[in-house]
């Protein structure tokens, strides 16, 4: 896994890079270079990647049935032993 830090280029063989997940919240621009078999260095691309907060609802199991709503039991899942 790669760690990005401004202004540090990071150099690979690869076609790609696994990247830390631990970019802050928010707009962060990367600039791309390639350099080909004969040594030749691409113009530089840049790309803006948007890094947005998940908000996720926490899942509450009711305590109880509602009125009117059938007890449905927990099943009992048994492995042979």
């Amino acid at each position: 896994m790669t760690e990005l830090s401004v202004g540090i280029p990071v150099q690979t063989n690869e076609p790609s890079i696994e990247v830390d997940a631990g970019l802050a919240v928010g707009s962060h621009r990367f600039s791309l270079q390639v350099v080909d078999s004969n040594g030749n260095l691409s113009k530089p691309t840049e790309a803006v990647v948007r890094v947005q907060p998940i908000r996720v609802e926490p899942i509450r199991p009711p305590l109880r049935p509602r009125p009117g709503e059938p007890v449905v039991p927990t099943p009992i899942i048994r492995r042979n032993q």
